[in-house]
Protein backbone atom coordinates (compact mmCIF):
# COMPACT_ATOMS: atom_id res chain seq x y z
CA UNK A 1 0.00 0.00 0.00
CA UNK A 2 1.48 3.72 -1.03
CA UNK A 3 2.24 5.62 1.73
CA UNK A 4 0.72 8.85 1.45
CA UNK A 5 2.22 12.64 2.67
CA UNK A 6 1.36 14.07 5.92
CA UNK A 7 -0.53 17.18 5.02
CA UNK A 8 -3.79 18.42 7.21
CA UNK A 9 -5.87 16.91 4.17
CA UNK A 10 -4.53 13.90 4.63
CA UNK A 11 -4.83 13.75 8.21
CA UNK A 12 -8.75 14.66 8.28
CA UNK A 13 -9.15 11.78 5.82
CA UNK A 14 -7.63 9.53 8.10
CA UNK A 15 -8.86 10.89 11.33
CA UNK A 16 -12.51 10.34 10.08
CA UNK A 17 -11.70 6.67 8.97
CA UNK A 18 -10.59 6.01 12.22
CA UNK A 19 -13.58 7.48 14.36
CA UNK A 20 -15.94 5.40 11.81
CA UNK A 21 -13.31 2.50 13.10
CA UNK A 22 -14.01 3.15 16.38
CA UNK A 23 -18.12 3.16 16.26
CA UNK A 24 -18.75 7.22 15.76
CA UNK A 25 -21.91 8.36 14.54
CA UNK A 26 -21.23 10.03 11.21
CA UNK A 27 -23.17 12.80 12.50
CA UNK A 28 -20.96 13.47 15.70
CA UNK A 29 -17.56 12.88 13.90
CA UNK A 30 -17.26 16.62 12.01
CA UNK A 31 -18.67 18.29 15.05
CA UNK A 32 -16.23 16.29 17.45
CA UNK A 33 -13.13 16.56 15.11
CA UNK A 34 -11.50 19.67 17.44
CA UNK A 35 -12.14 17.71 20.65
CA UNK A 36 -8.93 15.27 18.78
CA UNK A 37 -7.33 18.14 16.88
CA UNK A 38 -7.14 21.71 17.21
CA UNK A 39 -5.83 21.97 13.67
CA UNK A 40 -9.83 21.41 12.74
CA UNK A 41 -12.15 23.94 13.64
CA UNK A 42 -15.87 23.59 13.75
CA UNK A 43 -17.59 25.08 10.65
CA UNK A 44 -19.90 24.28 7.81
CA UNK A 45 -16.90 24.10 5.50
CA UNK A 46 -15.21 21.05 7.56
CA UNK A 47 -18.71 19.52 8.06
CA UNK A 48 -19.13 19.23 3.76
CA UNK A 49 -15.11 18.25 3.79
CA UNK A 50 -16.46 15.15 6.20
CA UNK A 51 -19.36 14.61 3.87
CA UNK A 52 -17.33 14.67 0.94
CA UNK A 53 -14.53 12.36 2.39
CA UNK A 54 -17.17 9.84 2.93
CA UNK A 55 -17.75 9.33 -0.73
CA UNK A 56 -13.59 9.42 -1.32
CA UNK A 57 -13.20 6.88 1.34
CA UNK A 58 -15.42 4.68 -0.07
CA UNK A 59 -14.68 4.97 -3.76
CA UNK A 60 -11.02 4.46 -2.88
CA UNK A 61 -12.28 1.02 -1.04
CA UNK A 62 -11.26 1.80 2.70
CA UNK A 63 -15.45 2.29 3.86
CA UNK A 64 -18.82 -0.08 2.70
CA UNK A 65 -22.25 0.89 2.87
CA UNK A 66 -23.79 -0.61 6.02
CA UNK A 67 -27.94 -0.48 6.46
CA UNK A 68 -27.72 -2.00 10.63
CA UNK A 69 -27.67 1.30 11.62
CA UNK A 70 -29.38 4.72 10.46
CA UNK A 71 -26.32 6.97 12.11
CA UNK A 72 -23.96 4.73 11.08
CA UNK A 73 -24.07 4.09 7.47
CA UNK A 74 -20.56 2.87 6.46
CA UNK A 75 -18.47 0.26 7.83
CA UNK A 76 -14.80 -0.02 7.43
CA UNK A 77 -12.90 -2.49 4.95
CA UNK A 78 -9.77 -4.41 5.44
CA UNK A 79 -8.09 -2.06 3.46
CA UNK A 80 -9.16 0.48 5.14
CA UNK A 81 -7.84 -0.95 8.27
CA UNK A 82 -4.48 -1.83 6.88
CA UNK A 83 -4.54 1.71 5.48
CA UNK A 84 -5.14 3.09 9.28
CA UNK A 85 -2.05 0.69 10.45
CA UNK A 86 0.62 1.87 7.74
CA UNK A 87 -0.51 5.51 7.95
CA UNK A 88 -0.13 5.98 11.75
CA UNK A 89 3.33 3.93 11.64
CA UNK A 90 4.84 6.44 9.04
CA UNK A 91 3.14 9.45 10.31
CA UNK A 92 4.91 8.65 13.95
CA UNK A 93 8.05 8.77 12.56
CA UNK A 94 7.01 12.33 10.77
CA UNK A 95 5.58 13.95 13.48
CA UNK A 96 9.18 12.91 15.66
CA UNK A 97 10.66 14.19 13.21
CA UNK A 98 8.84 17.81 13.35
CA UNK A 99 8.84 17.92 16.88
CA UNK A 100 12.69 17.78 16.68
CA UNK A 101 12.56 20.38 14.19
CA UNK A 102 10.84 22.40 16.22
CA UNK A 103 12.68 21.75 19.13
CA UNK A 104 15.55 22.77 17.92
CA UNK A 105 14.55 25.67 16.17
CA UNK A 106 13.72 26.71 19.68
CA UNK A 107 17.02 26.03 21.31
CA UNK A 108 19.16 28.09 18.32
CA UNK A 109 16.94 30.94 19.01
CA UNK A 110 18.44 31.28 21.98
CA UNK A 111 21.80 29.96 21.28
CA UNK A 112 24.64 32.59 19.42
CA UNK A 113 26.51 30.18 17.93
CA UNK A 114 25.80 28.70 14.73
CA UNK A 115 26.12 25.09 14.81
CA UNK A 116 24.62 23.50 11.36
CA UNK A 117 21.45 21.00 12.25
CA UNK A 118 20.57 18.42 10.37
CA UNK A 119 16.67 17.98 10.20
CA UNK A 120 15.32 14.28 9.16
CA UNK A 121 12.36 16.23 7.36
CA UNK A 122 12.66 15.53 3.86
CA UNK A 123 10.97 18.29 1.43
CA UNK A 124 7.95 15.98 0.58
CA UNK A 125 7.42 16.20 4.56
CA UNK A 126 8.14 19.91 5.36
CA UNK A 127 5.40 21.91 3.99
CA UNK A 128 3.11 20.44 6.67
CA UNK A 129 4.28 22.65 9.07
CA UNK A 130 2.40 25.43 7.34
CA UNK A 131 -0.35 24.24 8.36
CA UNK A 132 0.51 23.72 11.94
CA UNK A 133 2.44 26.83 11.86
CA UNK A 134 2.24 29.77 11.92
CA UNK A 135 5.79 30.32 9.82
CA UNK A 136 5.05 33.81 8.97
CA UNK A 137 5.66 34.80 12.70
CA UNK A 138 8.89 32.45 12.81
CA UNK A 139 10.81 32.76 9.64
CA UNK A 140 11.55 37.24 9.69
CA UNK A 141 13.51 36.20 13.39
CA UNK A 142 15.43 32.91 12.21
CA UNK A 143 16.44 35.34 8.23
CA UNK A 144 17.28 38.15 11.00
CA UNK A 145 19.10 35.33 13.13
CA UNK A 146 20.74 34.01 10.23
CA UNK A 147 22.37 37.67 9.26
CA UNK A 148 23.18 38.25 12.74
CA UNK A 149 26.59 35.62 12.29
CA UNK A 150 27.09 37.25 8.83
CA UNK A 151 30.17 39.39 8.58
CA UNK A 152 28.43 40.66 4.90
CA UNK A 153 26.16 41.35 2.61
CA UNK A 154 24.28 38.16 1.26
CA UNK A 155 21.90 36.94 -1.03
CA UNK A 156 18.28 35.46 -0.72
CA UNK A 157 19.94 32.07 -2.11
CA UNK A 158 22.45 32.33 0.51
CA UNK A 159 20.02 33.17 3.18
CA UNK A 160 18.32 30.23 2.11
CA UNK A 161 21.03 27.80 1.99
CA UNK A 162 21.80 28.63 5.50
CA UNK A 163 17.83 28.39 6.95
CA UNK A 164 18.30 24.99 5.80
CA UNK A 165 21.84 24.22 6.85
CA UNK A 166 21.18 26.01 10.83
CA UNK A 167 17.76 25.58 11.19
CA UNK A 168 16.96 22.55 8.56
CA UNK A 169 13.61 24.71 7.09
CA UNK A 170 13.06 24.25 3.25
CA UNK A 171 11.74 27.53 2.52
CA UNK A 172 10.89 28.43 -1.00
CA UNK A 173 12.58 30.83 -2.91
CA UNK A 174 9.19 33.36 -3.61
CA UNK A 175 8.28 32.65 0.00
CA UNK A 176 11.41 33.87 1.43
CA UNK A 177 12.14 36.56 -1.29
CA UNK A 178 8.54 37.78 0.03
CA UNK A 179 9.69 38.14 3.86
CA UNK A 180 12.97 39.31 3.04
CA UNK A 181 11.45 42.24 1.08
CA UNK A 182 9.34 42.79 4.21
CA UNK A 183 12.10 43.21 6.38
CA UNK A 184 13.30 45.75 4.12
CA UNK A 185 10.94 47.93 4.01
CA UNK A 186 10.46 47.41 7.98
CA UNK A 187 14.27 48.69 7.96
CA UNK A 188 15.06 45.15 9.76
CA UNK A 189 17.58 44.51 7.01
CA UNK A 190 19.28 46.67 3.96
CA UNK A 191 18.84 46.21 0.42
CA UNK A 192 22.80 46.77 -0.58
CA UNK A 193 22.41 45.84 -4.41
CA UNK A 194 19.55 47.01 -6.36
CA UNK A 195 20.16 44.36 -9.45
CA UNK A 196 17.20 42.12 -10.34
CA UNK A 197 19.33 39.23 -10.26
CA UNK A 198 21.62 39.64 -7.52
CA UNK A 199 20.15 41.72 -4.78
CA UNK A 200 22.35 41.68 -1.89
CA UNK A 201 20.82 42.34 2.06
CA UNK A 202 22.28 43.31 5.15
CA UNK A 203 21.76 44.04 8.84
CA UNK A 204 20.09 47.05 9.25
CA UNK A 205 21.75 47.98 12.79
CA UNK A 206 21.60 47.11 16.09
CA UNK A 207 17.80 47.65 17.51
CA UNK A 208 18.23 44.78 19.93
CA UNK A 209 14.43 45.81 21.03
CA UNK A 210 13.17 44.95 17.80
CA UNK A 211 15.01 41.63 17.93
CA UNK A 212 13.74 40.58 21.02
CA UNK A 213 10.63 41.36 20.12
CA UNK A 214 10.33 38.92 16.65
CA UNK A 215 12.14 36.21 18.67
CA UNK A 216 9.57 36.47 21.40
CA UNK A 217 7.09 36.24 18.64
CA UNK A 218 8.89 33.41 16.82
CA UNK A 219 9.02 31.07 19.96
CA UNK A 220 5.11 31.54 20.98
CA UNK A 221 4.96 30.40 17.67
CA UNK A 222 6.84 27.69 17.62
CA UNK A 223 5.50 26.36 20.93
CA UNK A 224 1.95 27.14 19.63
CA UNK A 225 2.67 24.44 16.79
CA UNK A 226 4.50 22.07 18.85
CA UNK A 227 1.35 21.47 21.18
CA UNK A 228 -0.80 20.61 17.96
CA UNK A 229 1.89 18.34 17.10
CA UNK A 230 1.65 16.55 20.98
CA UNK A 231 -1.79 16.49 20.17
CA UNK A 232 -1.44 14.10 16.69
CA UNK A 233 1.58 12.12 18.15
CA UNK A 234 -0.42 11.37 21.17
CA UNK A 235 -3.46 10.72 19.79
CA UNK A 236 -1.21 8.20 17.32
CA UNK A 237 0.50 6.68 19.99
CA UNK A 238 -2.40 6.09 21.78
CA UNK A 239 -4.27 3.74 19.13
CA UNK A 240 -0.78 2.19 17.99
CA UNK A 241 -2.25 -0.81 18.53
CA UNK A 242 -3.85 -0.69 15.13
Amino acid sequence: MKKEVLTKKTLLSWLVLHRIYLGEETNAISTNLPLYFSLFKRSSTIRSKVNNLYKSLTYQGYLMPSYHHPQKPFTITMTGKEYLKVQCREWRRVIEAHLMCIDQTVQRCHSATAERFKSSLTEVDFPFIGQYLEYKKVLPFLIMKVMQGKSEACSASDLRQQLLKQFGWVCSMPTLTRLVEELVEGKELILINQQPDSKLYDRAGGNEAVFHDFRTEAIAALEAGREKLEEVRDYLNRYDFL
